[in-house]
């Protein structure tokens, strides 16, 4: 985990977050703004009732992101090129 990183608008993030039963999860994210003590981010994820990739905004801490240099099969979405 990097949570000295800097991080600029439209930088590709993993949100790193742990699940009820423990498991750690990462998610595909786009950085949407840079607040003081937090990052703003747009997250990705597959709904598999729906099949389709549902996205949501949220605001969260620095060390809960990893930088990702690879993009994801969605990342037309979490631009929001795509509705």
């Amino acid at each position: 985990m990097t949570s000295g990183q800097n991080y600029s608008v439209g930088d590709r993030v993993y949100y790193l977050y742990t699940n009820a039963s423990g498991t750690r999860v990462k998610f595909a994210a786009l950085v949407i703004g840079i607040e003081p003590d937090a990052v703003g981010i747009r997250v990705g994820r597959y709904d598999p009732g729906t099949q389709e990739i549902k996205t949501f905004e949220s605001s969260v801490a620095r060390a809960s992101l990893e930088p990702r240099s690879v993009p994801c099969s969605f990342e037309a979405t979490l631009e929001g090129s795509v509705a």
